[in-house]
């Protein structure tokens, strides 16, 4: 059964303490824990205070879902709706407590795979309280999708797409798929294809670490 609290691993920055800092979430894919993509996350730009959630459905020792799912050979996966919209909920809370807790100058989500595609559930929802959004190896739930009614309601915010070449588990075209539909409702959109499966790699994270370190000086910048 999913749990009500997500449990955190967590980076302050590297100057001054977590309150006010610009913060990253950090999503992990199906079957992982908090400290695997947390680990990845290390070396990002040290202005950031980091916080990766744990997802809140347990399968085994070490082994966390947001939703369970089917695969099929060519239209991606059949979702559990049911966890999907209760992990969706439960992840919203916290976030809305995160942000209330922390008052972070900028809000920016990091996920992969099953984390990814959280996290894009939660910018359509929220487009408000994030400054970016960085998806790798995910994809749009059509649902999600269905929900705006505001053609412009990404107008601004800052997206990264990667997706893997070799991807089983998501086809490449739902991640061409998913940067279309950002774009068409107004994200201004950075996309990068790997050739890879399903994993998330060094370069992946490189240029991920590029965005958000740009995305972070465009802002001081602007000050």
């Amino acid at each position: 059964m999913p749990t009500r609290e997500l449990l955190i691993d967590e980076r302050p920055p590297a100057e001054g303490g977590a309150h006010g800092a610009p913060l990253l979430l950090v999503l992990h894919g199906w079957g992982m824990y908090k400290g695997h993509l947390f680990e990845l996350t290390r070396g990002l730009d040290p202005r950031l205070s980091i916080v990766a959630a744990q997802a809140p459905v347990r399968m085994g020792p070490g082994a966390y879902r947001w939703f369970d799912f089917e695969r099929t050979p060519s239209s991606g996966p059949i979702i559990n709706d049911a966890e999907e919209e209760q992990s969706l909920a439960t992840l919203l809370a916290f976030i809305d407590r995160l942000v209330s807790a922390r008052a972070p100058e900028a809000l920016y989500l990091l996920g992969h795979s099953q984390g990814a595609t959280m996290a894009l559930s939660v910018t359509l929802r929220r487009p408000a309280r994030l400054a970016g959004c960085a998806n790798v190896n995910g994809r749009l739930l059509k649902k999600r999708l269905a929900e705006v009614k505001d053609p412009d309601a990404l107008g601004g915010l800052s997206f990264f797409c990667g997706h893997g070449v070799h991807n089983p588990i998501v086809p490449l075209a739902l991640g061409r798929e998913t940067r279309d539909h950002v774009q068409r409702l107004g994200a201004a959109v950075t996309y990068r294809e790997y050739p890879i499966g399903h994993e998330i790699t060094p370069e992946a994270l490189s240029d991920v670490s590029a965005w958000l370190t740009d995305r972070l000086d465009a802002r001081a910048a602007a000050r």
